[in-house]
């Protein structure tokens, strides 16, 4: 490891090396029509994930890139998860992301019946 960052290179993985991995074919199939079609009514997209902010951030960017817009409105990480350290198993909670998104955005209408989350494990 380097005690020292050179500059110009990226720290670890940039969204412009992701890209390719999502073109072909990382990204679900189907995924760009769905966000195209939430877009159209007006849905507002977060992310939640157990995976590390920094990480998350360049996944969203290069998805964001793919698509040709801007769709996520907050990225929820590992820091979000309600988890049960040393085990460390993620509790993602559906309520807590109700709250933060009242409380960071002023936004009174999401509840757990109007809200639709997509998760691709069982945690």
């Amino acid at each position: 490891p380097w005690s020292f960052w050179p500059e110009g290179v990226n720290m670890g993985l940039s969204p412009d090396f992701i890209i390719p991995y999502l073109q072909r074919g990382m990204l679900r199939p189907g995924l760009l029509e769905l966000l195209t079609h939430l877009r159209a009514i007006g849905a507002t997209i977060v992310v939640y994930t157990h995976s590390e902010e920094k990480w998350a951030a360049k996944v969203c960017e290069a998805m964001e890139r793919v698509a040709g817009w801007q769709f996520i409105k907050h990225i929820f990480s590992r820091m979000d998860c309600k988890d049960g350290h040393p085990e460390f198993q993620a509790r993602k909670s559906l309520e807590h992301v109700r709250n933060e998104l009242r409380r960071l955005y002023d936004m009174h209408w999401p509840t757990e019946e109007n809200t639709v989350m997509f998760d691709d494990d069982g945690n």
